[in-house]
Order: C-alpha cells, then sequence, then structure tokens
C-alpha cells in the first residue's frame, strides 16, 4: 500500500469526493480513502498494513474482499499433514479431498 498523490477525485468504494492533496489507498488501480480501505471481517483500517486478498471472492473491485493478516490466518485452511497454515504463496496439493504442501 502506497500513499500517492490523488488522480481522480472520488473514492472507488464511498464514492465521495478526495479532499485537496489527500493522500489516498492505491490498490488495483484504484484509490481509496484509508478508512474506506478496510479488513473485510474485522474492518481494520489497512492503509498502512500488510493485507491479503481473496481472489476466489473478487467479484466487484469497489469493494475488494482484503484481510489484514490475523484475520486472513484465521480463514486459512491448513496441511493435513503438518497442520501449518497455507500462505498466498503456497503450492497445495489435494489428494482424495485433503490439502497438503508441495513440500
Amino acid at each position: 500500500m502506497i500513499n500517492v498523490p490523488i488522480k481522480t477525485n472520488i473514492c472507488k468504494k464511498c464514492n465521495d469526493y478526495f479532499q485537496h492533496e489527500e493522500n489516498v489507498a492505491l490498490f488495483k488501480q484504484h484509490q481509496y480513502h484509508f478508512h474506506c480501505f478496510l479488513c473485510i471481517d474485522c474492518k481494520k483500517q489497512l492503509s498502512h498494513e500488510s493485507f491479503y486478498l481473496d481472489e476466489k471472492l473478487q467479484l466487484d473491485i469497489s469493494n475488494p474482499q482484503v484481510y489484514c493478516e490475523t484475520c486472513y490466518y484465521k480463514r486459512c485452511s491448513s496441511c493435513i499433514e503438518c497442520n501449518q497454515i497455507f500462505t498466498p504463496t503456497s503450492i497445495i496439493i489435494e489428494f482424495q479431498g485433503q490439502e497438503y504442501h508441495n513440500e
């Protein structure tokens, strides 16, 4: 997440105008007020935090399905063999309905 000078004058989520020289949250080439870019579960503001996108639920860019780190890991499935949570970069093998790390 970076702070950038505004290029448009309307927030993608709330459709309200940005204030003059207001910093904005930039995500997927769209701009949001800091108070509009929130974790979908706990509503924590994510403008200065690590966040994760749930690509499976991403249907509407005006309401991105993003999670803070805590909420993301609460929702994650884990490896049936080692019980470790899959990260966004994990390669997952599915065998007989069970998920495993690719290691």
